[in-house]
């Protein structure tokens, strides 16, 4: 599996330091307040982040579902912003919730 930020329909406007289609990404620095990658913080919410991975390249998706909790349980910053954007839910007004079925299925935040 080999994906790179280019390949991320955000890539162009995204300015987050840490992107988990980085095959670097553990040795980038995330401060808090920097900005979190889109698709991580789309990823958990109901219904947006199923609608998400099945637009994207079967690549991407795998990478994505591999990475995101990692890069979750290393960073807290990060976690913290996809946690409230979870809670937020889409912009069609559905709230996740942060226990596996929300969002995208099998991911859990409550414990990775």
């Amino acid at each position: 599996m080999s994906t790179s930020p280019e390949q991320c329909h955000e890539y162009s406007r995204c300015s987050a330091p840490v992107c988990p289609l980085d095959g670097q990404w553990r040795e980038r620095v995330h401060i808090e307040g920097e900005a979190v990658c889109k698709l991580a913080l789309q990823m958990f919410k109901e219904p947006g982040g199923n609608t998400l991975l099945a637009h994207l390249e079967p690549d991407m998706t795998e990478t994505l579902l591999q990475e995101v909790p990692a890069m979750l349980a290393a960073y807290g910053d990060i976690r913290r912003k996809v946690e409230r954007a979870a809670r937020q839910g889409t912009r069609q007004g559905h709230k996740g919730t942060l226990i596996a079925g929300g969002g995208v299925s099998g991911l859990n935040l409550e414990g990775g």
